[in-house]
C-alpha cells in the first residue's frame, strides 16, 4: 500500500450481499426476506388463531384391498364431518394427505382458520418445502421432478384461500379427551371409513 492509498471503513454490510449500505439506503431485515422467499404463504402459522372462525382436522388412509391400492380423506369438525370421500384407485398415503389438507383449506375460504393434522408430509410440505419446490421447479436436489405435483401446486394455491390461517401438527392416534385429541379421532375413523367405500 502506498501512501495515498487506504482502506475505507465501513460501519454496516448488508448481510444479504456482504456490500455496504448506502447511506439513507433501505435496510435488510434477514426474517422478512426469509418468510418471503421460503414460506408458503408469510402469515401462515403454525400455533392456533385465537378466535379462528373456523376449526378443522384431517386425516386421510391407504391401504392394499386384494391386490388394490385404496384410499380415502376426511376433513371434520369439532362436531360434523365437512367431508370425507373415497379418492381414485392407486392414490398413495402421502398424496392422499396433501388433498385433505388441500380440501380443508379451500373449506376454509375467506375465514379465519385454525387446521389440525397429524400428516407430517402435509404439514412439512406446506410450512417447509413447497415454497422450496416451487422456486426450484418442483425438482429434487439431483434434478428429478418430485412425486405428488398436481397435489403440491394445489396446495400452495389453496393455502390462499383463507383469510388468516394456522396449520398445526398435532400427534395422531392419541386417546386423549381434548378437543384436539377427539378431532383427530374423528377424523381418523372418517378417512377410514371413506377410503374402503
Amino acid at each position: 500500500m502506498t501512501q495515498y492509498q487506504g482502506l475505507l471503513s465501513v460501519r454496516t454490510l448488508n448481510p444479504a450481499t456482504f456490500r455496504p449500505i448506502a447511506e439513507g439506503g433501505p435496510e435488510h431485515d434477514c426474517l422478512e426476506v426469509l418468510e418471503e422467499v421460503y414460506s408458503s404463504r408469510p402469515d401462515l402459522r403454525d400455533r392456533p388463531l385465537q378466535n379462528a372462525d373456523l376449526v378443522l382436522f384431517t386425516d386421510s388412509s391407504s391401504f392394499l384391498d386384494e391386490g388394490k391400492r385404496r384410499a380415502g380423506y376426511a376433513v371434520v369438525s369439532n362436531c360434523e364431518t365437512s367431508e370425507a370421500q373415497a379418492l381414485p384407485e392407486g392414490w398413495s398415503v402421502q398424496r392422499a394427505e396433501l388433498w385433505a389438507l388441500v380440501r380443508a383449506l379451500e373449506l376454509s375460504k375467506n375465514k379465519r382458520a385454525n387446521i389440525y393434522t397429524d400428516l407430517r408430509y402435509a404439514f412439512a410440505t406446506l410450512h417447509i418445502h413447497g415454497a422450496i419446490y416451487k422456486e426450484r421447479g418442483l425438482l429434487r436436489a439431483g434434478g428429478k421432478g418430485i412425486k405428488n405435483q398436481n397435489e403440491i401446486l394445489k396446495l400452495l394455491e389453496a393455502v390462499w384461500e383463507p383469510k388468516e390461517i394456522a396449520v398445526i401438527h398435532c400427534k395422531g392416534h392419541q386417546k386423549g379427551k381434548d378437543s384436539v385429541s377427539e378431532g383427530n379421532q374423528r377424523a381418523d375413523a372418517a378417512a377410514k371409513l371413506a377410503a374402503k367405500e
